[in-house]
């Protein structure tokens, strides 16, 4: 909350304007295909959810994010609860291309089993995969 002293804004007045702002990002959060590309190549696509809290410890939220695995590009995400539906609700943020036409590597929370389809979920244990670090957090993903 240093922030807030430092800005003298109140918390209310930074969580509506928060909100307001994450209101105006567009849902398919600007997904560009890459310059060097010749098309849209989707191959893999990485998941994982973390947590932080809102005020309080006991207010927690959880973060999901999605990667695209080549361009390292946020192509979804989804801020709540870590349960079956909250799963769901992410995997509807994906943008359509990416839910039909890659893998998808996540860690082992079952709420993923229940949102992302069979065939494209390859859930894998943390001691086995490939540690990504983007800011914080960690996204374990490979399936070789």
């Amino acid at each position: 909350m240093l922030g807030i002293r430092v800005a003298k804004v109140s918390q209310p007045w930074l969580l509506n304007f928060i909100r307001e702002e994450y209101a105006q990002v567009p849902r398919d959060l600007n997904v560009k295909v890459p310059p060097e590309s010749t098309g849209l190549i989707l191959e893999r696509l990485e998941a994982d959810e973390l947590w932080s809290f809102v005020g309080k410890k006991k207010n927690q939220v959880w973060v999901w994010l999605a990667l695209d695995a080549m361009t390292r590009q946020v192509i979804a995400i989804h801020a709540g609860g870590r349960s079956e539906q909250d799963a769901k609700a992410f995997w509807a943020e994906v943008p359509e291309p990416y839910r039909s036409g890659c893998d998808v590597y996540t860690d082992e929370w079952d709420a993923y089993k229940g949102a992302i389809p069979q065939e494209a979920h390859f859930a894998v244990k943390k001691s086995q995969g490939k540690q990504v670090l983007l800011k914080g957090l960690t996204v374990f993903c490979d399936r070789g």
